[in-house]
């Protein structure tokens, strides 16, 4: 392998890239997203699904999930799914 002169300037951490721009400021405000990030997304529960990640695949999270449903009676999932939208819909003011 041979040395290649870099011609380009070397990105830093303090480029446009890495930071929203004013108007992306004001949009992400009026979204949902600050709230989710608030309200909601600390409220998860990683700990429950802590059984399901220790393979990487498809299958084998489907059949933990399967195992786990089974064994609880509990579909995770579906639980956490009910949960978050319970929590989008009072953040949205939604009956």
């Amino acid at each position: 392998m041979s040395f290649k002169l870099n011609d380009s300037q070397q990105i830093t951490l303090n480029d446009a890239l890495f930071g929203p721009t004013d108007r992306e400021k004001r949009m992400l405000e009026k979204s949902l997203a600050k709230p989710f990030a608030e309200k909601i997304f600390p409220k998860i529960d990683e700990s429950l699904f802590a059984c399901l990640y220790s393979d990487k695949t498809l299958s084998h999270f489907r059949k933990r999930c399967y195992t786990y449903e089974l064994a609880t009676g509990t579909d995770l999932i579906y639980e956490t799914i009910i949960g978050l939208s319970g929590e989008m819909a009072k953040i949205m003011k939604i009956n």
